[in-house]
């Protein structure tokens, strides 16, 4: 048995009959020398047999090359895809994680709201505080939380008052009622009304408990009339009680400047005293039954006519 040879790579051949180079595609002779004994030659030039593998070669290269392009191409296709696919799930993600905060951060707004607008400023304070928590960059949480910062500032004073009031520090009671009007001068925003209103009730408060402590000391008609007029314009069951406590010093007055004047006989000016009287108390039935003993007194200074006229006369009413 003859052992074939590649001449170009040296490699055996093991089946008898092979005519090319199972290792580099070249024809093969025998051994030692192709077709010096007894081989046999097809006529086909070596350098056209190595072309023709080479050929080959190149065409498997080809298709190799286009197959792992076209792989190339569509994971080139693929990636983006998959990129874009992730990027809007995640886009889609972020977005409904952007919607819930909102939502929620605007309901705590909003129930903060209701609560500054009612003078709970507190709790307003503590909704806006974790609606900024939920998302930091809402303005408009933050803006209206240095409002209810504020307004539960000025609240903090005029509690200060109530309790100045309480001590009778009326001075500094007033000083600090004076400070929260100068600081609500300024605030439009509807959350300052309750402030307003208790500003007001802490004012009417502070003018009572002023007048009374000067009432005792209180004793012509020029100086009541003041307080009296002081007291028209205030609210509340305080203001009432005080204005009738001025109104029946107010009385007693005229009643003792009248009697004065009667017991001199000057019946003109105890009229006129008690008619004064009457403009600032004009239901006062002391004051009425008053200006009418006036005029009887003032009768009897004249002859009385008639047995009644007479009778009245000696009869001089007591005094009111």
């Amino acid at each position: 048995m003859k052992v074939l040879q590649c001449r170009q790579c040296g490699s055996e051949q093991t089946a008898e009959d092979a005519i090319y180079c199972s290792r580099c595609g070249s024809r093969l002779r025998p051994t030692p020398a192709y077709g010096s004994e007894g081989g046999w030659d097809i006529g086909v030039p070596d350098s056209a047999l190595r072309e023709t593998a080479a050929g080959l070669e190149r065409i498997g290269e080809r298709e190799r090359a286009g197959s792992s392009g076209r792989r190339s191409v569509m994971l080139a296709m693929l990636v983006p895809l998959l990129l874009l696919l992730a990027v809007g799930a995640g886009l889609y993600s972020y977005y409904r994680y952007e919607m819930n905060v909102n939502a929620e951060a605007l309901s705590l707004h909003r129930e903060a709201a209701d609560e500054a607008l009612a003078g709970r400023y507190g709790q307003a304070i503590a909704l806006l505080r974790n609606a900024l928590a939920v998302r930091p960059g809402y303005e408009a949480a933050r803006t209206d939380l240095e409002i209810a910062e504020k307004a539960a500032e000025l609240e903090a004073a005029l509690n200060s008052v109530a309790a100045r009031m309480q001590k009778r520090e009326l001075t500094a009671a007033e000083q600090a009622l004076i400070n929260v009007e100068e600081g609500l001068k300024l605030r439009t925003e509807p959350v300052f009304d309750p402030i307003r209103q208790q500003l007001k009730d802490r004012q009417v408060m502070l003018t009572v408990m002023k007048v009374k402590a000067e009432l005792d000391e209180l004793d012509t008609m020029e100086e009541l009339t003041e307080k009296l007029n002081l007291t028209l314009n205030l609210n509340g069951k305080e203001a009432e009680e005080l204005r009738h406590q001025i109104e029946s010093k107010i009385v007693a007055v005229t009643i003792k400047n009248a009697e004065e004047l009667l017991h001199k006989k000057a019946f003109r000016d105890a009229a006129q005293a008690v008619e004064e009287g009457q403009r600032h108390v004009s239901d006062s039935p002391k004051l009425t039954e008053l200006k009418q003993r006036i005029e009887e007194e003032k009768g009897c200074t004249k002859k009385p006519s008639g047995s009644e006229s007479r009778k009245r006369c000696r009869k001089r009413p007591k005094k009111i």
